[in-house]
């Protein structure tokens, strides 16, 4: 996703035509497209990572 709105924003496409485009909101083609490479990728691997409400009734929903 990143590199298609990189790529995009480089051919001339401003905010709302890439949003049409790739059919996604403008806030998270604003989020890619002023984040850094190196940011974006730290962002990403945090995603998983993230406690959910569930997470501690685990066990016994899956027993």
């Amino acid at each position: 996703m990143y590199l298609k709105i990189k790529r995009l924003t480089e051919l001339g496409l401003n905010l709302s035509q890439i949003d049409r485009h790739l059919d996604i909101s403008r806030n998270t083609v604003y989020k890619y497209r002023n984040s850094e490479p190196d940011k974006l990728e730290k962002i990403i691997t945090q995603w998983g990572k993230r406690e959910k409400k569930l997470d501690y009734f685990c066990k016994e929903i899956l027993s």
